[in-house]
Parts: structure tokens; C-alpha cells; sequence
């Protein structure tokens, strides 16, 4: 989630201040403290650049810096690319840099060795360190944000070794916080050629199908739906106002769809949870599958109906959910990678509900106990969309198109 998005969602610089100054005290015995600016002249200030998403010591070389912000640099479009990459050299060095990179924090005493090199990411659930002269990356959950999405981390690097995705060096016996090989790459979004574009979204696919085969296993459907309606109907009763934005309504509306149909059984295997091109990194020699924080046991087709939905991007999800439904070759051809088979003789619709209701509760679980200030811009548009969704459901009867003989998956399809 970009810094932006955090600052209107939550109280970003206290929960920022706090994870690492408690994470320095614990690791490396640090007395100090990271708080607002007393003065213009105390302690080492860290500034913060909204839009390449950097939090970073003040006076740090900006030839350093770029290296972070080449994701911000990068586009496919060349003037937009060239106006990228001239705000990315002015903003990270002065003297622009007084200016589009302001100070919002301080160190109160000297931090420990090499921490006043550090550039800090913030995400959703943590906050990643980049310690640039060891190659190295602390992960550290951000104060207030649930345990889960840290060990969910963790727990995937340590059963599945295999995958593409950074070994830990490291980790907190507590699972607050773990270390990994920094990677120097591009996410796939930020590509430009196609054929190495599809190239590499077929390695990553790869990598989850072989996932999916080695942990899948047959439940009822209707016990998997009611799974996620505990886990909803729980959560939605401990954030503050979430009945006025009728997600548990929907919830039941979707569980009760997925149960009106032929399909009794359903697949179930450990899923990315998050399956998108941004998390698809891309280096000189591997394709790594990067941020595991939503992985758990889910429909066999959850991630592909991720990229489909594009879930990550709530607003117009219920029109891309028309479409799909509407154009069963083409859905279908989109997740038969996962060596799921979707028919459209009624199960497909009962799928996608699951789907619904597995994301509904994906996004209800992360609103609790993170800090947040309401509901919000996010799960408002989220509830909308669901909403839209379950109507378009409700009333579907048939594709306006007949299922084709299918064709090998390419591309980003």
C-alpha cells in the first residue's frame, strides 16, 4: 500500500515510530527513540517522499536512494517515464529535496551501526528496512497490525523451501520480525517486453500450480463456506460502524449461492492470496513470487480469479465480474492453469461466490485491530462492489456466450 493510502487510513507516523524504535530497542538494545522533530536542529531527521514511497536519513546520498525508487522511474510510456525518473533525481537530493522530501521524524540518539543508512518501505502489515550495505532486508510487523500476515511469511518459507521466494536469514522468536536477502528487480508490472512478460507470468504460475498439486485436498463446500462466515460474521463485530456498510448481509447473500447448485465438494489447497503482477519480481536470473502475507487454504482457483477480478483494485470489480461470466472461454481459459476445472453447468457460479466470500473475509480480518481509523475509503468501495457483485449473482442465469473449445494459456490471460 503506498505511504499515501496509509497516512488517510491510519495514524501512520506513530505506528512507524513505534514499530522501530521498539524493533531497534529489542534487536540491538537501542535506549533511543523515533518521534516527531523537536527543532530543526535535533538528532538525525528522516525524511519521507510520498510518492516513491521512502522513509529515509536525511543527507543520505541520492545515488543510493534511486536505487529504491527505480520501481517510481519505471514506465512503459516514454515521456512518463522521463518525467518519472527527473522528479525521482530532484526529489531524493537537494536542493529540491528540502522541498518534496520533507523531515517528519528524528532519531534521539545516535542509532546503532549502519541503521543511519537504512531506507524504511512501509506496507499494509510492516515495515520493510533495507539495510543497502549488507544486502540485506528486515521485515518488521508494524505496531497494531495482527500477528498472522508476519507468520503467514514465514510459515510459507519454511514449509514450501522450493518456491521462488527470498530464504530467511533470520527471523524473531516471536515472529515479529524476520530477515531476508535483499533482490535487485523490476516487478513484472513495470516490464516492458512481452515476450518476456509472458515469459516470466508463466514461470510464476508454474511455481503455484506446483503448490496447489502438492497440498490440495477435497472439503465440503459447505463446510469451507461456513469457515468464512464465522470469520466474518466475528470480525465485522469488532470494527466500529461495519454494519452500516452491509458486508455481513452480503456474506450470507454469497454463502447461500454457493450452496444452490450441483457442486457438493470443493478443492482447497495454500494460495499466494494476493497473486498479481506487482508481487511477481523479476531479476537477471529468477522470477521470485514476493509477498506471502495473505497466503493460507483457499479454493484451488482463488489466485487466478484474483488476476481475473483484478480484486486488487476493488472499483469495478462487479463490471469485470460480468464480463467473466459472460465470456466462459475466455474465464476459462483464464484459470485452467491452476489445473482446476470450471463448468458452466451452474458450479461456475457457485465458485465464484466462494471466491467473493473468501475475499470478503480476507478484507474484513485486515480491518481488525491495525490502527485503523474507520472503515474508510478501501472497505467502503470494497462493500459496493460486493454488493454489485452479489446482485449481478443473484440474478445470472447463462453466459451470453457458449464455452469454446479451449486453447493452450499464454500471456497474461
Amino acid at each position: 500500500m503506498k505511504l499515501s493510502s496509509l497516512l488517510q487510513r491510519e495514524e501512520f507516523w506513530c505506528a512507524f515510530s513505534e514499530t522501530i524504535s521498539d524493533y531497534l530497542a529489542s534487536r540491538f538494545c537501542w535506549q533511543g527513540r523515533i518521534e516527531r522533530p523537536a527543532s530543526a536542529h535535533a538528532g538525525l531527521p528522516l525524511r519521507a517522499n510520498i510518492h516513491t514511497n521512502l522513509i529515509y536519513p536525511s543527507g543520505m546520498a541520492g545515488t543510493v536512494l534511486r536505487r529504491f525508487a527505480r520501481e517510481y522511474a519505471v514506465d512503459r510510456q516514454p515521456l512518463k517515464r522521463i518525467a518519472r525518473q527527473a522528479y525521482v533525481t530532484a526529489a531524493l537530493s537537494p536542493p529540491f529535496e528540502w522541498f518534496l522530501s520533507r523531515r517528519y521524524l528524528q532519531y534521539t540518539a545516535p542509532p546503532p551501526a549502519n541503521a543511519d543508512s537504512w531506507v524504511y518501505l512501509p506496507g499494509n502489515h510492516s515495515i520493510r528496512v533495507m539495510d543497502w550495505q549488507r544486502e540485506v532486508c528486515h521485515i518488521v510487523r508494524k505496531k497494531g497490525c495482527s500477528k498472522h500476515f508476519l507468520e503467514a511469511e514465514i510459515d510459507v518459507r519454511s514449509r514450501f523451501p522450493w518456491l521462488p521466494i527470498p530464504p530467511l536469514n533470520a527471523k524473531g522468536a516471536d515472529n515479529s520480525w524476520f530477515e531476508e536477502p535483499m533482490l535487485h528487480g523490476l516487478p513484472l508490472a513495470r516490464l516492458s517486453g512481452s515476450d518476456e512478460i509472458d515469459a516470466r507470468w508463466q514461470d510464476a504460475r508454474s511455481s503455484l500450480a506446483k503448490l496447489y498439486a502438492q497440498t490440495r485436498k477435497e472439503r465440503s463446500l459447505r463446510e469451507h463456506c461456513d469457515k468464512q462466515l464465522i470469520s466474518i460474521s466475528a470480525g465485522c463485530g469488532k470494527i466500529p460502524h461495519f454494519d452500516e456498510l452491509g458486508v455481513l448481509p452480503a456474506a450470507q447473500r454469497l454463502s447461500h449461492l454457493a450452496a444452490a447448485g450441483p457442486l457438493q465438494q470443493i478443492e482447497v489447497c495454500q494460495t499466494h492470496g494476493d497473486f498479481n503482477p506487482s508481487n511477481v519480481l523479476c531479476t537477471e536470473e529468477t522470477t521470485w513470487i514476493i509477498d506471502w502475507e495473505y497466503s493460507q487454504e483457499r479454493s484451488r482457483i482463488h489466485d487466478a480469479l484474483i488476476f481475473v477480478l483484478r480484486a486488487w483494485h476493488p472499483p469495478g470489480m462487479a463490471d469485470r465480474l460480468r464480463h467473466a461470466l459472460n465470456h466462459p472461454t475466455e474465464l476459462t481459459k483464464a484459470v485452467q492453469w491452476t489445473g482446476a476445472e470450471l463448468n458452466f453447468d451452474g458450479s461456475h457460479r457457485q465458485q465464484l461466490a466462494v471466491f467473493l466470500l473468501e475475499e470478503t473475509a480476507t478484507f474484513v480480518n485486515e480491518a481488525i485491530g491495525e490502527g485503523v481509523l474507520s472503515p474508510g475509503p478501501a472497505l467502503s468501495t470494497f462493500s459496493k462492489e460486493l454488493t454489485a457483485c452479489v446482485a449481478y449473482l443473484s440474478a445470472y442465469k447463462s453466459p451470453t456466450q457458449k464455452p469454446q473449445p479451449l486453447t493452450p494459456a499464454a500471456g497474461l490471460s
